[in-house]
């Protein structure tokens, strides 16, 4: 018997309460009475069966669980935000007051230290919330390295440097089962191919999203892509792709039915 996911594990322990919960309706309503030793099974074994997946995957055993734990996926995903940020304008402030040397070596040491911090939280954080706040300011140096290494060097902006933006994030993505560097993985991609395919026709790609029809082919790949690659250990990146995938067909095809 192969090991249950993070997901299969809590919609285990979620139908151990809702049938703790039918079951004690049943017997108020005297429908249905264990005897004591079926009772105690019983309790045993779901009490064994919540401690190891509570230990193993840190899932939410009760309603209260579950509520602190949205509460922790909303702060946490803020908390993320804010330190992304925070890193952005702290290079911005005091960024001209470095030598050349210095600032690629920041840029370059900040990306990695920060990447190796991710990986080190996400060997001992079963919950996530840690990993999600270090993924994301893993993400947020690299994209820093590559746009301002580019103005130190006077390089001319390109699209192409959405590509390997793109690859952190959806690396992060699927090491750490983080469905926000997923997002923000498929925002890269979207930008890359909608400049590309105005680029092919004579457009600057910074310009592309003066053509809302250049977001199509994006939106065929996206929502391609689950029906061809299994998400079954990574819970909600089918649905983010899909929905990424009808937001490039259904904002265009507004837009075009407006200023068309």
């Amino acid at each position: 018997m192969t090991a249950p996911t993070r997901r299969e594990a809590q919609q285990r322990a979620d139908d151990i309460r809702t049938f703790r919960e039918e079951l004690a309706r049943l017997e108020s309503e005297g429908v249905l009475r264990l005897e004591v030793a079926q009772r105690a099974a019983l309790q045993v074994h779901h009490d064994g069966l919540l401690a190891g997946y509570a230990e193993r995957y840190d899932i939410d055993r009760d309603r209260q669980a579950k509520q602190l734990s949205l509460g922790m996926r909303i702060a946490s995903f803020l908390g993320a935000l804010a330190l992304a940020a925070s890193v952005f304008f702290l290079f911005y402030q005091f960024w001209g007051h470095f030598p050349e040397t210095a600032q690629v070596a920041i840029l370059a040491g900040s990306a990695l230290a920060s990447l190796g911090l991710t990986i080190w939280v996400q060997g001992r954080d079963p919950s996530a919330y840690f990993t999600k706040l270090a993924a994301l300011v893993a993400f947020a140096c690299f994209v820093l390295n590559i746009s301002m290494l580019g103005q130190i060097w006077n390089i001319t902006p390109t699209d192409r440097a959405l590509l390997p933006w793109a690859a952190l994030a959806f690396l992060l993505a699927y090491a750490c089962d983080l469905r926000l560097l997923l997002a923000a993985g498929i925002c890269c991609v979207i930008a890359w191919v909608s400049a590309r395919v105005g680029a092919w026709n004579g457009i600057y790609w910074l310009h592309a999203g003066e053509r809302p029809e250049n977001f199509f082919p994006v939106a065929a790949l996206l929502l391609a892509l689950p029906a061809f690659v299994s998400h079954a250990r990574f819970s909600g990146f089918e649905s983010i792709y899909r929905v990424f995938g009808l937001l490039c067909i259904f904002v265009p095809m507004l837009v075009l039915g407006h200023w068309g």
